[in-house]
């Protein structure tokens, strides 16, 4: 939850360009997306190119993205009163070297397999179609003093390869656990996830080429020479701007570009919340250092948040502190996410270059370029994914401008956000699948809405 709050606005205010665990900006109506879900207890499709599926999970849950070769995701339902988790929903993998796999005879080999040892008291097996492919329902109890009611449906997704979907949970709430899996599993879609992958590490590629060839005068280059200002919207109305400066500057004795920007956003029935971030980072990408500061509420209520991190060589050190307590991260750059001749480190994208992206690539002709990024809430890496789309027209400020499309994708399983961006790359309009739109404006509109911002522009250019 700490760090949910600043990858939360970060996303939401900034095109999409840090990960956070949900695409948050659905911290700016995740409450009513429930209740709008809550009749078909599901939420927004979950895809995952890499792994070749996409569903519907149940709405209300918290995710999890795994790091374990089995397990891919998973989603807990917390009890209202205990904050206890209620049950769990999971998706996992299991290959087999028999690429010609018959689902009788191996659903009642799979059958004493799961139940060797009492790990699972299988009630019932079932074989059918779940997206057109042979699949193998089990339902049953789980070993041990729990004895908690579980369904598994096991997908033969690909020749050898499975996909299995497992519902886990009290044994008093198994028939409502019964149809809210049949109802999940039956939105599932499959694809390649072959294409995927190889679509993967051509982006990877471009993204190298382009941070290998990045020079000093490139980067000073795409410095804004003002302040650029930007005014958030949710379902027509007003919730807050933000403001950014860039410069050169040195730190830590290193010469480099700083972005420093000031978000405020205000909800409706919320909490306002401010939010500091300054971001540094050398051309070459061998040191960086960011710092971002929440307030949440005002006055005595008011709590803070914060998060500092030093990036250097192949090691991220970070802390976050959260009611005067603070939790540090180190993360050392792996070798690579997916087999590729190059390591992570090539193709590693600092907070303050990722702000300055749409300026660094050509904008003239469609692309996808991708990057891994730093994701604090999971101490690990996503992959983020810059595509041009091409050249559009929209109207900004009541007039028709030129522009480019563009979207910006966090993590492969995160909706991305659509962007439009100046010839020069210049954000015009930001706009995310939570309805979150963000449009440049001039500091006298941001101050005619909201004159305290005058307060900020004065401290920000410090």
């Amino acid at each position: 939850m700490r760090a949910k709050w600043i990858a939360g606005c970060v996303l939401a205010v900034a095109a999409g360009a840090w990960a956070a665990d949900k695409p948050t900006a659905a911290a700016t109506d995740k409450a009513e997306t429930q209740r709008a879900d809550s009749a078909a207890e599901l939420d927004k499709r979950y895809i995952d190119p890499l792994h070749g599926f996409s569903i519907r999970p149940p709405a209300g849950t918290e995710r999890k993205r795994e790091f374990s070769t089995s397990t891919i995701v998973t989603w807990s339902k917390r009890d209202e009163k205990t904050g206890a988790v209620a049950w769990t929903l999971t998706v996992q993998k299991a290959g087999e070297s028999n690429k010609s796999i018959d689902l009788k005879p191996y659903s009642e080999v799979l059958a004493k397999k799961l139940s060797a040892n009492d790990d699972y008291k299988i009630e019932s097996v079932e074989l059918g179609l779940l997206a057109d492919k042979g699949t193998i329902h089990f339902r049953g109890l789980t070993g041990g003093a729990a004895k908690l009611w579980q369904r598994q449906a096991w997908v033969l997704a690909r020749p050898g390869e499975f996909l299995i979907f497992a519902i886990t949970g009290p044994r008093d709430s198994k028939e409502q656990l019964d149809k809210l899996f049949q109802a999940v599993v039956g939105t599932l879609e499959l694809s390649d996830p072959q294409k995927a992958t190889e679509e993967r590490k051509q982006n990877i590629a471009r993204g190298k080429d382009l941070l290998g060839a990045l020079k000093d005068q490139q980067l000073g280059r795409a410095l804004g020479a003002e302040t650029q200002w930007f005014l958030l919207q949710l379902k027509g109305e007003d919730i807050g701007f933000m403001a950014q400066v860039e410069m050169a500057n040195r730190r830590d004795g290193a010469d480099g570009c700083e972005v420093r920007s000031w978000v405020m956003m205000q909800l409706p029935k919320d909490k306002p919340r401010i939010l500091r971030r300054l971001l540094f980072t050398t051309a070459d990408r061998s040191f960086e250092k960011w710092v971002e500061k929440l307030d949440v509420g005002s006055g005595k209520e008011m709590t803070n948040i914060s998060e500092e991190g030093i990036k250097q060589a192949e090691m991220i050190v970070c802390n976050i502190t959260a009611e005067g307590k603070t939790q540090p991260q180190r993360k050392k750059l792996p070798q690579d996410l997916v087999p590729q001749k190059f390591s992570l480190g090539d193709y590693y994208l600092p907070r303050a270059m990722g702000v300055l992206l749409p300026r660094l690539v050509d904008l003239s002709k469609p692309a996808a370029y991708s990057f891994a990024i730093y994701n604090t809430q999971v101490n690990n890496f996503d992959m983020r994914t810059f595509t041009i789309v091409g050249a559009e027209k929209i109207t900004l400020n009541q007039a028709r401008v030129d522009a480019v499309k563009a979207t910006d994708q966090a993590a492969p399983d995160v909706e991305p956000a659509e962007l439009w961006l100046s010839a020069k790359g210049l954000l015009l309009r930001m706009t995310t699948s939570d309805g979150l739109v963000m449009e440049a404006a001039s500091r006298a509109a941001i101050l005619e809405r909201f004159p305290k911002a005058e307060e900020i522009a004065k401290e920000i250019g410090k």
